[in-house]
């Protein structure tokens, strides 16, 4: 999670300033359905929370004349956030809103609408004391017509009631038993001037293949004949893009409260990820020349349709006529500012790129309907989007009921964003109880048909199994969370064997697949339970074989960000980075550069067929088979294959080798064997290595890379090694002499590594053998891998923490601390190591599965000719070193010590004495 309070505001450009003397959010919260003539009424309102629902019957709602004591919250952030200026996470109950305003003198031929973006959960509108409507509901939007009730004169009063109370049978999602709830009002409110006749709604759809435009256009109010739409093409409105016109305006008569008809667009510009191409246009209510209203909107036109894959008898989902690999993150889209509102538009911009940053083309918004503001991002710069419905916690004809209203509210606000391709109804069969029963399955089709009635153009998820209990659904998804290897990868084969038509897997009450999509909809090794640790190594061997198998047509890992206790995202809580160390780890091929997550989430995806870190021997041929599971259509079908091994050796020296490039072929929308690699000999050395494979077009540009890791560590290295004039010494960290420490120090039982939070000193002693003391040391010097120890320093949600905790590194967050190293009671140096750090370049930890990823910093350190000369001076014999790391209570880094030994950390190396003599050894 990593919180740090302020830091979204800082990142997103919104300084701590003081909120009350600025409109929060005040851009318009519908891009897609937007009128000039509005009036934000977000910021400082009075607040008080009721005690035992007497509020109205005290008339309160009859405030200012009826005296409240209130305090200020600011909207439309809920009032558990910080930015509410409440931040109450554990209230529930009533919420009263208070505020004064004043409708604009040239408002006062108009209808006068109040709209409340969303507000959990039931509401009450008050206008200057009498009652202008009620709404329940914690997602959709809801308004009234509060013309009747205002004063165009003088001030008016508006006061909004809103009960949260978290009832079982309401949708609320992860609000329940998970996260931070969000109660009250949670999205702008507004003000909008109307006609008397006006544009209540639009269905706006469209077809990438023929270029048509269809639109359904409804009137509200009164409508008396003639009336007119005119329907113009615009620039786009922020000036972001030269943008798409589609030709000139069109005018239509309006006889009833609908209006259909079709539009072709020449040429069209389709929507997709890689070109987000938006019509921007202008829909005008006009009586004789006379303008009742007008509203922007914009369109994009594209398909969403499941075909099967070229000569495969299984599907795909096509966007616009040709298969896409979806590469997908769940997004839970909380925030520790706001929790389910953004602090600001800028941080609902930011979320949407850095999911494009970190390569996806799409995200799962998890059980939440999103602000209307995130979709519109998404729809400019190009990110789809898989929408799930909110889950109630009991399942009643209540729950029912609320869940089919939230529903039908969701498709009808959200239907013309071309972002979203698909409604997903309920999550892990969340909610449905009963769903064994025939009366579960039975109301969950008839969810799934009217859905697909409302709205053809996408697809419809029943159910986003992890019991593998679909009942009927467009996409046959499942979720599955191991960090094992060798058990995800023979899970995701026995998924794969077991989906074809006809076979009741996955599916439930004797339903059985068709030809639907297979899709992975969660995934990762970290799930919600398993602490805070490092993502970086599960997710490229995990994505690696979700790659590998044709019949998978997309994915998503889990997850965009951390939230609160669970620490799993790309990215921390504060969408502050993390560090993954692939940029440094990976020997990518020359001219290329780093290696990056991009790599891994990519639509070209190239396979290497290595175990990680899997056990090789020393001095043996190593051939590697490569495949590619290419889905971008891009370039042609001739690839060029080219390696790099890197490996490190017990003394912590670097081995490189590349091999020439090989032509190959792969055909586009298929997963192709590619040629088999061969390294060549390994050397004799033991050591840990890293290989790099990169598959390039004609022209040298990288289509895809990937790595594999493996080892030819068999045998522990000697613990004396003596050769010509020089002696090596090694030892285990847990080979301890003496410790003094100011909190414990602890090790691992194999000895691997000692580790302690603070200040101290731990000793070892080690034995020059005669031989070597009479051959005269000359030079000696001390190789160690140290790392930090920040310990729970470094978790930052201490309510949930696990003893397995080990968080992963972050740029900016670290964790220094300063070492001395002494022999024999006298100062060598002391070094400054940077951090506690923790990502895929531990390979040694993950390997052995105790502090995952982490590992510390390769230090060399020379002792000085005049000291190797004291502490030798009139020896004979076997003579003890006394060899100390020491933090100092003084110290100005005080955080703490790890060192690792050959098999933890990310270096094959014991700590080890270099001695070299004058004289020959014998």
């Amino acid at each position: 999670m990593r919180f740090r309070i302020g830091f979204l505001f800082l990142l997103c450009g919104a300084l701590t300033m003081n909120i009350s003397a600025e409109i929060p959010k005040s851009e318009h919260p519908r891009p897609d359905w937007r009128r000039d003539v509005w009036q934000c009424l977000n910021g400082p309102w009075e607040f008080a929370f009721e005690e035992g629902r007497s509020g109205e019957s005290q008339g309160w709602q009859k405030w200012p004349e009826t005296k409240v004591a209130t305090r200020e919250i600011i909207v439309p952030f809920p009032w558990e956030s910080r930015l509410s200026g409440i931040g109450e996470p554990d209230r529930r109950g009533t919420g009263w809103y208070f505020r004064r305003l004043e409708v604009p003198a040239d408002w006062r031929d108009k209808r006068i609408w109040l709209t409340v973006g969303a507000a959990d959960f039931e509401a009450t509108v008050w206008v200057n004391g009498m009652e202008a409507g009620k709404h329940e509901g914690g997602y959709d939007p809801f308004g009234f017509d509060i013309t009747p009730l205002c004063r165009m004169d003088r001030e008016n009063s508006l006061v909004i009631r809103v009960v949260d109370l978290l009832d079982p049978s309401q949708p609320s999602g992860k609000q329940t038993g998970w996260y931070t709830p969000t109660g009250g009002i949670w999205q702008t409110v507004y003000l909008e001037a109307r006609g008397p006749a006006y544009l209540e709604n639009a269905t706006i759809r469209t077809d990438a293949l023929k270029g048509t435009v269809s639109w359904s256009v409804i009137i509200g109010g009164k409508i008396k004949a003639p009336l007119y739409l005119e329907l113009a093409p615009e620039t786009d409105p922020e000036g972001l893009t030269s943008g798409s016109t589609f030709g000139e305006p069109q005018r239509y008569t309006i006889e009833t409260n609908k209006l259909t008809f079709d539009m072709d667009v020449r040429a069209p510009r389709l929507w997709s990820p890689e070109s987000p191409n938006l019509y921007f246009c202008r829909l005008t209510l006009k009586s004789d020349e006379q303008v009742l209203d007008t509203v922007h909107t914009y369109f994009g036109i594209r398909s969403v349709t499941r075909q099967a894959l070229p000569e495969k008898e299984y599907e795909y989902i096509f966007l616009n006529g040709r298969p896409i690999y979806l590469i997908g993150a769940l997004d839970q889209s909380f925030n520790p500012e706001g929790i389910y509102t953004f602090p600001n538009d800028a941080a609902t911009r930011l979320d949407v790129e850095k999911a494009l940053e970190f390569g996806f083309n799409f995200l799962r918004i998890h059980i939440k309907l999103e602000e209307p503001r995130f979709y519109y991002w998404a729809d400019r710069l190009g990110l789809l989007i898989q929408q799930d419905m909110p889950n109630f916690n009991r399942y009643d004809d209540r729950a029912k009921e609320l869940y089919t209203k939230m529903l039908d509210s969701a498709v009808a606000r959200d239907k013309n964003h071309p972002c979203i391709f698909s409604w997903v109804l309920f999550n892990e069969t969340w909610g449905l109880e009963k769903h064994d029963t025939r009366e579960s399955q039975d109301w969950v089709k008839s969810l799934y048909h009217s859905t697909k009635q409302t709205d053809p153009t996408r697809l419809v998820e029943d159910n986003s199994a992890c019991r593998y209990d679909h009942v009927i659904t467009d996409i046959n998804s499942w979720h599955f969370y191991i960090y094992d290897f060798q058990k995800a990868k023979k899970h995701i084969e026995d998924v794969v064997a077991q989906t074809f038509p006809g076979s009741e897997f996955n599916y439930i009450g004797g339903n059985k697949q068709g030809t639907e999509p297979l899709m992975n909809s969660e995934y990762g090794g970290v799930s919600a339970g398993s602490g805070d640790r490092d993502i970086s190594w599960c997710l490229h061997y995990l994505t690696t074989e979700l790659r590998r198998h044709e019949k998978i047509c997309g994915y998503i890992y889990t997850e965009l960000q951390d939230i609160e206790w669970e620490h799993n995202g790309m990215m921390d809580y504060d969408r502050s980075p993390k560090e993954y160390g692939y940029e440094e780890l990976i020997p990518v091929p020359e001219g290329q550069p780093p290696f990056s997550y991009c790599d891994i989430h990519n639509e070209d995806f190239l396979g290497v067929d290595l175990v990680p870190l899997e056990p090789r021997k020393p001095g043996e041929a190593l051939n590697v088979t490569t495949w590619i599971s290419r889905f971008s259509g891009k370039g042609d079908e001739t690839l060029l294959i080219s390696w790099r091994l890197s490996g490190v050796n017990t003394l912590g020296e670097v081995w490189r080798s590349a091999g020439v490039r090989t032509r190959t072929s792969a055909p586009h929308f298929a997963v192709t064997p590619l040629v088999n690699l061969e390294i060549g000999v390994l050397p004799e050395d033991p050591m840990l290595y890293v290989l790099c494979v990169a598959a390039e077009d004609k022209d040298g540009k990288v289509v895809a890379r990937n790595f594999a890791t493996f080892h030819t560590l068999t045998d522990p290295a000697p613990r004396v090694e003596k050769n010509g004039r020089q002696c090596i010494l090694r030892w285990k960290p847990g080979d301890v002499a003496s410790e003094i420490w100011n909190r414990k120090l602890q090790r691992f039982e194999s000895g691997e590594k000692v580790f302690g939070e603070g200040a101290g000193r731990v000793e070892y002693q080690v034995i020059v053998p005669a031989e070597v003391v009479a051959a005269q040391p000359a030079e000696m010097e001390l190789l160690v891998e140290l790392g930090a120890c920040a310990g729970a320093a470094k978790i930052d949600w201490p309510q949930k923490h696990k003893e397995t905790d080990y968080p992963q590194s972050e740029p900016d967050k670290k964790f220094p601390t300063d070492v001395t190293v002494l022999v024999n009671g006298m100062i060598v140096e002391t070094v400054l190591i940077l951090d506690d750090p923790a990502d895929v370049r531990g390979l040694l930890s993950n390997l052995s599965g105790k502090h995952p990823s982490s590992y510390g910093y390769l230090q060399r350190i020379q002792l000085p000719t005049e000291q190797v000369s004291e502490l030798f001076e009139n020896k004979q014999g076997e003579t003890e070193l006394r060899i100390a790391f020491q933090v100092n209570e003084n110290a100005a880094h005080k955080g703490g010590l790890s060192i690792y030994g050959e098999r933890e950390g990310r270096y094959p190396v014991d700590p080890t004495l270099i001695i070299k003599t004058r004289n020959d050894l014998k």
